[in-house]
């Protein structure tokens, strides 16, 4: 880490929202402050400190990670062929223990056979992976979504690698935690890669949201959604009774308390 002062003057400077770990140890989404050199080093100012990564840190398959404790503790280890190509058998290691994630490149680069892929938001209380086959770089036919030896969700891409069909997929803040939880999942169809139909949200098997996507897989008509940050807290009251609250210490009396709702049009 270094001082503020010492920052290259000329970086470009802008504000994005990313996951972190708050002061009750739980994930949620924070806005930080980050730069980009000329280089491709990020910047990411954080209480007045800097932490310096490679843009590779942040990036992984094309896909944002934005979640500064993935960042900070998982890391891919691996072979590279002579133009920088993953080869051979690579594996992940959080915190410095080897994990069971990860598969195998082909000599150009390319995935192939059994896989096991991280959730976007995997950080202690979500270790959850994606397990299923690669062709050619390719996801093909089943792909189960696994937590603690559990299927907790997944479907079928079809030999193009687009989704089809059924699909359970998890909200994005999915966590299991001692005091505190997020189970919510989004079951629905998939058209050729775009969600399509009728999708319904539940938390706890139970359905609480939902709406639908048309044929440009874009959402239209009257939506019930959970917000990103959702979570639910359990605290044990001296009379012996659960109450459920939320991260902000709010009653959940009404479903309006923890969603958010509105129209969506073309």
């Amino acid at each position: 880490m270094q001082n503020l002062e010492n920052q290259d003057k000329n970086a470009k400077e802008l504000e994005l929202i990313v996951w972190d770990q708050g002061n009750n140890g739980l994930l949620r989404q924070t806005i930080l402050t980050v730069i980009q050199n000329q280089i491709d080093e990020v910047t990411c100012i954080k209480n007045g400190f800097i932490l310096q990564f490679n843009k590779q840190d942040l990036i992984d398959d094309q896909k944002i990670t934005k979640n500064l404790v993935k960042i900070n503790h998982f890391k891919w280890k691996g072979k590279e062929g002579k133009e920088k190509q993953k080869i051979g058998k690579w594996e992940v290691y959080w915190k410095n223990k080897v994990q069971n994630i990860g598969g195998y490149y082909d000599n150009q680069g390319l995935k192939q056979g059994l896989w096991q892929e991280e959730y976007e938001n995997f950080w202690d209380y979500a270790q959850i992976v994606y397990v299923g086959i690669y062709h050619n770089g390719i996801q093909r036919n089943r792909w189960d979504t696994i937590m603690n030896n559990n299927i907790i969700g997944g479907g079928n891409y079809d030999h193009n690698g687009k989704k089809t069909g059924k699909w359970v997929e998890l909200h994005l803040n999915y966590f299991k935690q001692n005091y505190a939880y997020c189970d919510a999942t989004y079951e629905g169809e998939y058209l050729e890669g775009r969600k399509y139909g009728y999708w319904q949200t539940f938390l706890s098997k139970k359905i609480i949201g939902g709406g639908f996507y048309n044929q440009d897989g874009q959402k239209d008509g009257f939506w019930i959604e959970l917000n990103d940050n959702f979570s639910l807290m359990v605290y044990k009251q001296e009379c012996g009774k659960l109450q459920q609250f939320m991260t902000e210490n709010k009653y959940i009396c009404k479903i309006q308390k923890i969603v958010k709702w509105g129209r969506f049009f073309q």
